[in-house]
Order: C-alpha cells, then sequence, then structure tokens
C-alpha cells in the first residue's frame, strides 16, 4: 500500500495502479481496503481511464458507506463520469455528495455540476433551478473559492454559471431572462 502512496506521490500512476490491486486482491480483510479503492480509481483517473475509475469509486461507495474517503469518491465518481459523458451517472453522484455533504469542501462543485449534467440531458428548466441555487450561494463560493478554483474546471464557476443560465434561458426560448443573465 505505501508504495502505491510512493508512486503515486511521483504521478506514476500505472506502478501505483499494481501496488493498489495487489492490496484488494490479497488482503480483502484490511482496514485500509476503502484507500486502496480510492486510490486505485484516483489513478484512473488521472489516466483519464474514465469508466474504470469511476467503477473503483462505485465499489468503494457501495462496500464501504460509512469510509472517510466518501466525499471525495462521490465528487471523483462524478468527475469520472461526467468526462466519460454519462451525464445521468454523474447527475446521480454529484446529487448524492450535495445531499450526504451540503457543507462539504466538493458540495459548490457539485451543485455546479448537477446544473450542467441537467443542461446536458435536455432538463433545462430543472438547470435554471440549480444554476440559481448555485448563484444565490454566491457568499459561501466566495468563501471557498480557493477550494474550488484548485480543481481545473471550476476555475472561474460563478462566471460560468451566469454565461450557463442565460445559455439555459435560451434553450428555454426566455429572451428576457436570458439577456438579464448574460
Amino acid at each position: 500500500f505505501r508504495l502505491g502512496l510512493l508512486y503515486l506521490e511521483k504521478e506514476e500512476y500505472r506502478i501505483a495502479i499494481g501496488y493498489f490491486q495487489k492490496v484488494i486482491n490479497q488482503f480483502p480483510e484490511q482496514a485500509i481496503l476503502d484507500a486502496s479503492y480510492y486510490y486505485l480509481g484516483f489513478c484512473h483517473y488521472q489516466l483519464r481511464e474514465y469508466r474504470t475509475a469511476a467503477r473503483n469509486f462505485s465499489l468503494l461507495l457501495s462496500g464501504f458507506p460509512e469510509s472517510s474517503f466518501g466525499e471525495q469518491a462521490y465528487f471523483y465518481q462524478g468527475e469520472a463520469t461526467w468526462y466519460a459523458e454519462d451525464f445521468s451517472k454523474a447527475l446521480n453522484a454529484y446529487t448524492e455528495l450535495f445531499r450526504r455533504y451540503p457543507t462539504g469542501k466538493y458540495s459548490l462543485a457539485s451543485l455546479f455540476r448537477i446544473g450542467e449534467s441537467q443542461y446536458r440531458m435536455g432538463n433545462y428548466a430543472e438547470a435554471a433551478e440549480t444554476y440559481k441555487k448555485f448563484l444565490s450561494e454566491e457568499e459561501k463560493w466566495l468563501g471557498q473559492s480557493e477550494d474550488i478554483q484548485s480543481f481545473g474546471d471550476f476555475k472561474n464557476s460563478l462566471e460560468q454559471a451566469y454565461y450557463h443560465l442565460g445559455r439555459t434561458y435560451v434553450a428555454l426560448k426566455d429572451r428576457e431572462k436570458a439577456i438579464s443573465a448574460f
């Protein structure tokens, strides 16, 4: 396990995968099994193997529902399924993350992605409501901006939310609200 962490820190994800997989296969009763699933999923995520990453995060969440890695696992499960363009599964992961951890480190990032997932699925009215909720949390968002903006796609999320809200109103053919949002 520790060798896996060492290679993970060195960003040698392929090698780290082998060590985490070995822990899972050879030591299924170990207390570090949930951590092994998390880091295994994270390595696959870093390698852009999104479906495999999502599967490992799912195994962690179903096998260890009280794991200390739960919040991060839901977030990265959402991200992995988002990048795999499985927006329904991404929506489920982000929604569960927001439900379980409404004030957690990833709560606002998940709310933003819920809106994006709804938009991608053609649920424009729901997306508009989600973006409005995200924007109503602006003060809270600004207080967490350092955490949220450390995730690449969430840089400038506030500006993106206004843009996406406007785009959503365009899809709903509500010109006045679209102009207001833009």
